[in-house]
């Protein structure tokens, strides 16, 4: 009779929240326990004498991997001892992100930089650059550029000046002061002038204040004739500078600290007393800059289009590539100091000053987790496999080291801890074709933008995650 009796593990839970904690004491239980049957027994040893309604959800960890089968399938997967005791950690399980605003624009959204005072800048494939409240107000539409704006960065801000640059398929960057003091006086007056329907607002509340186009190249490099479409650009730590990569396989490195006594131009804003109209800046003149800095060339430079750039701190930059590489760049000693090699061609990169690691978007659905401090054997510490088209965009959470997002060609935006690599926490859905870019530089907000002409936000609910 005892081989048909159901077979029991021993398992000690911890927890590091104390209000949750339970007496230290191994707990025999049946190997095929699931979470759910883990849950129920936490919260009636926390909760013997309450009713129903008390009841907490937790995750379960063993080994710092979340439990996401039963027991027994779990540990034999990891070829854990079954014979010892099993030390299974609890804690708060995230809830799932609530649906926000849907903020609609005319065409492509390529690009999304959220600002902590609750302000969002996007860029599309018209040319134009958009600033929104995370509430939903609009609060411009301008044609900054002749061609797709590919990539948006917030800069310093100096009082009421938010200072921000763009990155376009015109082979330009361009660095924008913005007075939101100004904007939100020229919104008040709107409301009160309803009415006239010609009014026109000479705001003053944005500056053109650098055009940086990409550099010409030496005749003799591998990349001279290549188009210098800027597809990335990102500001470093202290926002000092900010470094652009380009379809001629060449990341620049800009001063981010305009010089003020250079012309600077007022952009007008038309009011047609119902909603702002697009503005056209493209006209609009501004001292040009020069890169600082330039990484290229055939021994150390990447070989395809740079698709995106992130900083470590205010001095080493990562990018990556077409080339299937991730490279490391040191800007005050002026060369590579690292460079990752990859399978299928890079779409997107984040990195983390939390966990001082690398996340990677690959034209082969996956999303891979690199440490860009390892010097030997294998970088990769795990892959992400959930999404079912090329991953398009990644971004870490700027407050849990564990947590990051996913955007994709298969219209679905995902939410993932690195302890659980075969499957997202959650799925946020509602875009109806490719998602191009995310971002989650707010605490509670994950926004993405596709070629629906859609910008979403995600709301991440009552943030109980325990790191």
């Amino acid at each position: 009779m005892d081989d048909f009796a159901e077979k029991k593990l021993q398992v000690k839970f911890v927890t590091k929240q104390l209000k949750y904690a339970i007496p230290d004491v191994p707990i025999s239980l049946p190997e095929n326990v699931s979470t759910k049957e883990l849950n129920n027994l936490i919260n009636q040893l926390l909760f013997p004498d309450q009713s129903a309604d008390v009841y907490v959800n937790f995750d379960f960890l063993i080994n710092d991997e979340l439990l996401r089968q039963s027991l027994i399938e779990h540990v034999t997967e990891k070829e854990i001892q079954i014979e010892d005791t099993i030390v299974i950690e609890y804690v708060d399980k995230l809830p799932a992100p609530s649906v926000g605003e849907c903020l609609m624009h005319n065409d492509w959204i390529a690009a999304v930089k959220a600002h902590h005072d609750n302000l969002i800048l996007t860029g599309c494939y018209d040319g134009s650059i958009g600033l929104w409240r995370t509430s939903g107000e609009m609060l411009m539409m301008v044609r900054g550029h002749e061609a797709a704006v590919k990539s948006v960065a917030w800069l310093q801000d100096v009082g009421q000046e938010k200072r921000f640059v763009s990155g376009s398929d015109d082979g330009t960057c361009v660095m924008w002061s913005l007075n939101i003091h100004n904007i939100n006086n020229n919104n008040n007056n709107n409301s009160n002038n309803n009415n006239n329907n010609n009014n026109v607002l000479n705001c003053g509340f944005l500056k053109k204040l650098h055009t940086c186009p990409m550099p010409e190249l030496s005749p003799d490099s591998a990349n001279a004739t290549k188009p210098q479409n800027v597809q990335c650009v990102a500001a470093n730590s202290d926002k000092t500078l900010f470094a652009s990569g380009s379809w001629d396989c060449v990341v620049n490195i800009w001063s981010a600290i305009p010089n003020l006594g250079e012309s600077q131009t007022n952009v007008q804003l038309i009011d047609d007393g119902r909603k702002k109209r697009r503005v056209d800046c493209q006209s609009v003149e501004a001292s040009i800059r020069l890169p600082v800095q330039t990484f290229e060339g055939p021994e150390v430079g990447h070989k395809g289009q740079v698709t995106s750039v992130d900083w470590l701190d205010s001095s080493k930059v990562c990018s990556s590539s077409w080339d299937h590489s991730i490279k490391l760049w040191d800007v005050h000693a002026g060369r590579m100091t690292s460079s990752i090699v990859g399978s299928k061609v890079f779409f997107d990169l984040s990195y983390s000053p939390l966990n001082n690691l690398i996340v990677a978007a690959s034209a082969d659905r996956h999303v891979r987790l690199y440490d860009p401090r390892i010097t030997s054997g294998s970088v990769v510490k795990n892959t992400f496999t959930s999404h079912t088209g090329w991953v398009s965009s990644v971004h870490w959470s700027p407050e849990q080291e564990h947590l990051f997002m996913s955007g994709a060609y298969d219209c679905v935006t995902k939410l993932w801890d690195i302890r659980s690599p075969k499957a997202s926490l959650y799925d946020m859905r509602g875009h109806e074709d490719k998602i191009l870019c995310c971002d989650w530089s707010i605490a509670n907000d994950l926004i993405s933008g596709g070629a629906d002409k859609q910008l979403k936000i995600f709301h991440k609910n009552n943030d109980r995650l325990a790191d």
